[in-house]
């Protein structure tokens, strides 16, 4: 789980850096995205990951801690309740991909909601952190197609 770690200090850097954590897009719930898509066999510590990641997280950040911690955990269960659903054939990587759009949408969305921003800021925001998430988003879903090419050779 030292990735994690190193993915979470690096989007809290950026985020001391931009000002605020409404910029920078959400790197470390991308990860856990993919461990729990991609890596079923260390499912349990990545929802633990998740778990302290949000916490630590609201502690940071929010202030009250649990909020962002149910939120991830919350968008990480169901991301994976659904793609156990689906038959090996429907796991593509587009549905890869909308799982980390709408993960980091709603997640992006309850903490601007949170935080108490006029609705035309939260508006404003969230579509410039969609502008700077997109092209990290195809970026990623690549480099796994990539990964996942290359295991089942």
């Amino acid at each position: 789980m030292l990735s994690g770690l190193v993915v979470w200090f690096l989007q809290d850097l950026f985020s001391v850096l931009a000002s605020g954590p409404l910029m920078v897009p959400e790197a470390f719930l991308l990860l856990m995205l993919y461990r729990a898509l991609y890596r079923a066999e260390s499912f349990p510590t990545t929802v633990w990951s998740t778990f302290a990641g949000g916490v630590v997280f609201d502690l940071r950040w929010l202030g009250f801690p649990g909020v962002t911690s149910f939120l991830t955990v919350a968008v990480l269960l169901v991301c994976r309740w659904l793609w156990l659903t689906l038959p090996v054939s429907g796991r593509t990587i587009g549905l890869t991909a909308f799982f980390f759009w709408s993960g980091q949408t709603l997640v992006s969305l309850a903490r601007l909601i949170l935080w108490g921003l006029p609705r035309t800021d939260i508006i404003r925001i969230l579509l410039m952190q969609q502008g700077y998430f997109l092209p990290v988003i195809g970026i990623v879903c690549v480099f796994i197609a990539h990964l996942e090419r290359k295991q089942d050779v």
